[in-house]
């Protein structure tokens, strides 16, 4: 009983060892193999701010990016720092959609930040501030939002509507993910996502005269997000119109994103 009991201990043991080996070989996950590119870097007495992005550069529309926050000894301070968004347009100030939480990649600690520019840097002045009470930090760093057209804003009801195309970035013949946020602004500071809509989806070929069959209306996932399918059935000039409709009431004029491919 006790040599049985050993030999199951000795295999037990092999198969540990095989295992913790295997990891060491292949202790890369597919989110650990991104490539970051340095946008903004700025150093500020004792810690050092470091805005990337796997783009090397922010676009009007929706955006992932990192910020690495260290001391000077190469410490992380990611979960003391509280990050925020803002637009300086002279007369007045704005922010934008985003979320943030600290993640941890490539064995390093980082601000994710998931946020929609909802307008490009040509309007002003984008920054984001970085802040701890504990550590007394207060710092700002500016950066440039390119221009995409990607973002469509319409007011109804009084309220500001912001839709922004996530998808066809590299649209191909047959069926492609349509992916729209659709953001409403209550203040100059909170944009709320927006999650009771309905959608209906058109195609038209302008050029040809003709649409496509098979499309697939967005319809909404999480945080404001609606995902559906588009068919573009040949290359050439296509007109993509979004309806959106709350309850059996249109909502704004259709929206309509234009691409040639």
């Amino acid at each position: 009983m006790f040599n049985s009991l050993k030999y199951i201990a000795l295999l037990l043991l092999a198969i540990t060892m095989f295992s913790c080996s295997d990891d060491d070989t292949n202790p890369v996950k597919d989110t650990d193999e991104i490539t970051l590119n340095s946008i903004v870097n700025k150093t500020s007495g004792d810690y050092t701010f470091d805005l990337l992005s796997e783009d090397t550069e922010l676009e009007e529309g929706h955006n992932v990016f990192y910020i690495r926050a260290t001391d000077n000894s190469g410490n992380s301070i990611a979960n003391d720092i509280l990050v925020n968004l803002m637009m300086d347009m002279g007369m007045m100030m704005h922010s934008t959609p985003f979320m943030t939480e600290v993640v941890a990649m490539n064995d390093k600690e980082y601000i994710k930040v998931d946020a929609t520019f909802i307008m490009a840097s040509a309007g002003g002045t984008w920054f984001l501030t970085l802040k701890s009470e504990t550590m007394n930090i207060d710092e700002r760093i500016d950066y440039t939002v390119t221009a995409t057209g990607n973002v469509k804003r319409f007011t109804f009801d009084e309220k500001s509507y912001f839709v922004t195309l996530r998808s066809l970035d590299s649209p191909k013949v047959g069926m492609n993910d349509f992916i729209v946020s659709i953001h409403t602004r209550e203040s100059m500071m909170i944009h709320p996502a927006v999650t009771d809509l309905t959608t209906e989806v058109e195609m038209l070929m302008p050029s040809m005269g003709h649409g496509s069959d098979g499309n697939v209306s967005p319809v909404h996932t999480e945080n404001g997000v609606y995902a559906g399918k588009v068919n573009f059935n040949m290359t050439g000039d296509w007109q993509i119109t979004l309806k959106l409709k709350r309850g059996d009431i249109m909502i704004g004029e259709p929206i309509v994103y234009t691409l040639d491919f």
